[in-house]
Parts: C-alpha cells; structure tokens; sequence
C-alpha cells in the first residue's frame, strides 16, 4: 500500500503570521499513513501566551475570569496543509503539554491533571482540497505550586498526530523560551499580612574614591535597580500601604572575604502601594526606582588600596507595622573593583597643600612595597593653606607615598609651581616680603624669585658709587620657605 508522508518540511512559507510569531521548521515526525490521507504538517512553534509575566492563583476562584491568569498559557502552532486537489481531509492532533523549570529541567507538579506534571488536550482539523491553514491548540498550565521568580521556565509539548483513526506517529518534543514568572499564590482577601514580591536589578557602584577635600564627596556611591509589586484581595477597597524597604549594605575583600564596617549598615525607605491596580482585570502594582547609596568606611576600619572589594546589598520588606514579609530576601553583589579614600592633603616636604581636583584615578597604579603604598596623582587644581591667594595644579603626574590611616599624599616625585594673579605680599621680621615664583617639590616650597620691600626711611644701594638708594631689593636666588 502507497504511503505518504503526514509531518514534514514543505519549503517556503509565505503567512505573514508566521513571520510574526517566528515560526521554527517542524521537527521531521516521520508519520507514514495510507495514501488516501495526505494532510501535513508544515511548520510547529510553542510558546506560553500570556500577556504579563503575573500569574495570581486567586484568579482560580474567580467566577468571572476568564482569561486563566492563574496558568501558563501554552500554545501550539501548527501549520496544515492539503496537497490535495480534489478530497478535503482531516488530521487527528494530540498535543502533552509540560512546563520545565530551567535549573534542572524537570517538569513542574501541575493541578488537576491525573499525572501531575502534563496536560493532554488533542483536536481534529479538517481541511478543503489545496487549503492552507494555521490552528493552535491551547493548554492552561496551572502550578500547583508558587513559581520562583529567579529561575526561567519553558512551556514544552510533545507532539503525535493520526489520519481516519490510523496509527498514532512517534511523538516529537517541541519546546517554548524561556521566561520568569511573578508568581502571587495568595488566595485569601484581607490578608493578615501584605502580598509583596522584592525583585533587584543590577547593583553599580558609580563612586569608589572619596575625596574629603570637596563638598559631596565624602561617601562611596552606588544605585540599584529596585521593582515591588503587590496583589491582595480585599473586601473593601483601602489606602495605599507604606511599605518598609530596607538595605543592608557590606562591603567584603574579595580575596580574603573579610568584612570592612561600612557607614551606614542600612537604610530604609518607605514605598506606597495599592492592593492592586485599577486595570480590568487588575493587576498586581508595579513600583519600580533607582535606590541610591552613599556610603562611608566606618570608623576605625581601615581599606587595603591595592586589595579589591565587593559591595552586598541585602533588600528586605516589611509590613506598616515593621513584621517582616514572608518573602525572600534579595541579595546583590556588585563587581570586585578598588576603593580609595583620600583626604584631599599633599604635602611636599613639611608644606601642606589641599587638592580639590585629579585628572587621573590613583588607585590602579597603586602598589606596595616595603610597607609603603605609592601611585601617582595628576593634581588639576590645589592650593596652599600658608599662601591662600595661590593655585598649582598641572595634571602632571607626580609620584606619591599614600597613608592608608589618614589618607594624606606625601610627594615623592615631581615638582608643581603655585601661581597666582595678584601681588604676594607677606610680612616676615618686620620686612615685607614679595613673593614671586614658588616652586613645590619633595623638599618643601622654594621661592624661585621675589623681593623685599624695606620700612620707610630705609633704603638700599648695590652701586657703590650710586648715591641713589632703593626702598626694595630684589631676590635673584632660591630660597628655602
């Protein structure tokens, strides 16, 4: 008897339907049927269909839901086609759909299926001679228990199809993407306790040097990615709920594991949310935010400049009252990376200057050797406390010596030159003293040039032979301040 094939690949296919919804090529199903039944199968996709990635277990007992929000809702696509020019014909479908959890790909336990973990649906199609057609087949797949909102799931079905009653073909396994489902179990209205889910986003530090020096920056800083959404029944409709986040921070070294205490440790914020929203049908409530850190090594903690550390950030919620919520505490961790403090003091020699701005980042040429830490700094702006109305500030690089108690810079390397616009004047014994240019350098300052400027009466003559004398002399040589 004359046999064709029921499943296979039919080349082109033109359905702009398809196009939309990605359609892979069919698995080859390898059904050999008699010859009077030619209907194929063309092409197959499934996914689940769901509008949102909420799945609330309390819309099962709603009498007038109808859109199975409490399920994953799996489709089969199949594409049929009839070869046919004269006969309509008709295919028998059986479709076993499954859930699968990703982390160890077995099949989630499912309610009311006799198995547990499938569900069975199978459909006739008929189609006319030469007819083209796209038809699905839908299966409600409802968790018998709450999915985990970190781990993906994918609906799978496993496909066979038959003609006039005729041998079932060997099963294909076709199989959905992956997604994530926020999944609220919850089925009492008023609930003792809120029905909130906590979801973090990535965790940056956008600030790993602290310059004590400059106003605002005096703590690290970091942002985090923050959704909260909320779903309760309630009989009569109430205020939004004030909600309790808190954040615990730490910050780890990376190699050793060992904690630095971190100021604060936590922080809490309150968040307002509703039971749900006002869509029909509602859903749960969404508030999402960027929660930002500004943070500070605690007192007496001491940081490692060339050792690496991770920021933690443990999220938990609690209800108006501060009873914790029975939900699990979210954790993240940002990238291992260097901090840095710096108090803003260089000092040449035994002369203190204050710098305000770097235009380079000390910590990755930082090194340790012999027990001292040096780098490199690139001052772009700084001044001296002994003569105020003076600036250096090149961007040169200059070699340093870092103190990890204090955060104070020693100069090693290098030399700077403090300038200024107006007239420098001080007094020193009696005499005042113009100063001109001042050189920085390990040694301390050096005035480059100045002169002094003798007390009325007095004057000075380097002409022997001149009469004239001078109320000022002029300093050629350096020297030491």
């Amino acid at each position: 008897m004359e046999s064709r094939q029921v499943f296979g690949v039919k080349g082109n296919v033109t359905s702009s339907l398809i196009s939309k919804l990605s359609l892979h090529i069919a698995l080859a199903l390898a059904l050999w049927i008699p010859a009077e039944a030619a209907l194929t199968v063309e092409n197959v996709a499934v996914d689940a269909t769901n509008p949102t990635s909420f799945l609330m277990e309390a819309e099962s007992l709603n009498p007038n839901e109808t859109a199975d929000r409490e399920s994953v809702q799996g489709e089969l696509l199949l594409q049929l086609f009839n070869p046919s020019f004269f006969a309509e014909d008709e295919l028998e479908v059986e479709a076993t759909f499954g859930l699968v959890k990703q982390s160890n790909g077995l099949p989630v336990p499912l309610q009311t299926t006799p198995s547990n973990t499938v569900l069975v649906i199978s459909d006739t199609f008929t189609l006319g001679p030469r007819d083209r057609d796209i038809v699905s087949i839908y299966g409600a797949l409802q968790p018998a228990a709450p999915l985990d909102p970190a781990i993906n799931y994918r609906v799978s079905v496993s496909v066979r199809a038959r003609s006039h009653s005729g041998p079932w073909s060997a099963p294909s396994v076709f199989q959905g993407s992956w997604r994530k489902w926020v999944h609220f179990f919850n089925t009492d209205t008023d609930d003792a306790s809120l029905n909130v889910k906590v979801f973090t986003g990535p965790l940056t530090v956008t600030d790993r040097q602290i310059l004590h020096s400059v106003a605002g920056e005096s703590h690290f800083k970091a942002t985090l990615g923050m959704t909260l959404h909320r779903y309760d029944l309630e009989s009569l409709p109430q205020p939004a709920a004030e909600v309790p986040v808190t954040f615990h921070l730490r910050l780890i070294n990376s190699a050793t594991s060992e904690e630095v205490l971190v100021d604060p440790p936590s922080l809490t914020v309150q968040r307002s949310l509703l039971a749900r929203s006002t869509d029909d049908p509602p859903n749960p409530v969404t508030d999402a935010w960027t929660q930002d850190f500004a943070f500070a090594v605690a007192a007496g903690q001491v940081l490692d400049p060339v050792a690496t550390y991770q920021l933690e950030v443990t999220v938990t919620a609690e209800d108006p009252d501060t009873t914790p919520l029975s939900v699990t505490p979210s954790v993240r961790t940002a990238v291992a990376e260097r901090y840095l403090q710096l108090s803003g003091n260089l000092w040449f020699g035994g002369v203190q200057t204050i710098f305000t701005a770097l235009a380079n980042d000390p910590s990755p040429p930082m090194t340790l050797n012999m027990g001292i830490y040096t780098t490199q700094v690139a001052v772009a702006e700084g001044s001296a406390p002994d003569a105020p109305g003076r600036r250096y500030g090149d961007s040169t690089p200059l070699s340093v010596s870092y103190d990890t108690v204090s955060g104070d810079l020693t100069m090693t390397g290098g030399t700077q030159t403090l300038t200024t616009t107006e007239t420098d004047i001080v007094t020193l014994a009696g005499l005042r003293l113009v100063r001109g240019v001042i050189r920085l350098d390990f040694s301390g300052a050096q005035l480059e040039s100045g002169g002094i400027i003798l007390p009325a009466g007095f004057g000075v003559s380097t002409n022997q032979n001149s009469r004239r004398h001078q109320f000022a002399l002029d300093l050629l040589e350096k020297k030491k301040m």
